[in-house]
């Protein structure tokens, strides 16, 4: 099955976690592209001041279920560029070692394996969003997947211990 980043009228969204509104505030692809300075000239998000900010990809079936969120950490100066992603604790060392099988997008095997995954899931918490940011997730997320135990989401939603038992319906703020 095809997967998909989820999508308003104007292209795939992520969400920003306002921790002073409690709410998930969209932010359209375009807008996050220019963020990360990754389409054309960095542009600030508007509202998103200095700080560590959460935000998060969801990325849906051609269905439109949910298959994956994809958390984003960052420290922003004044000016709104980012200054910092690493929240992990990890050694430049494992930074390395970490960057040289994602860059050679060789499988590592044996312990090399476990290494990597276990670096990984440090680096993969290390952006999670705080635990009030993750209620408010859960009951707002867009074609929640009320069974398949196979999702990567269902990861991402048991590090804060609740998964819904049905699909939220209201939308994201």
């Amino acid at each position: 099955m095809e997967h998909i980043l989820y999508k308003d009228d104007d292209g795939p969204m992520v969400f920003h976690w306002n921790p002073a509104t409690s709410e998930w505030a969209p932010i359209l692809w375009d807008a996050w592209m220019h963020f990360r300075a990754l389409r054309g000239d960095f542009r600030p998000l508007n509202g998103v001041k200095s700080g560590d900010h959460y935000f998060v990809v969801c990325i849906v079936d051609n269905d439109g279920t949910l298959y994956n969120i994809l958390p984003h950490r960052y420290r922003l100066d004044a000016d709104g560029r980012i200054t910092d992603h690493y929240f992990d604790d990890l050694t430049e060392e494992e930074r390395a070692f970490v960057s040289k099988w994602q860059v050679d997008r060789n499988v590592p095997r044996g312990a090399d394996a476990d290494k990597f995954d276990a670096l990984r899931w440090r680096m993969w918490r290390g952006n999670l969003p705080p635990a009030d940011a993750a209620g408010a997730l859960i009951r707002n997320l867009p074609g929640f997947p009320a069974t398949d135990a196979n999702r990567p989401v269902l990861s991402f939603l048991r590090e804060f211990g609740s998964i819904p038992s049905s699909r939220p319906s209201a939308a994201i703020h």
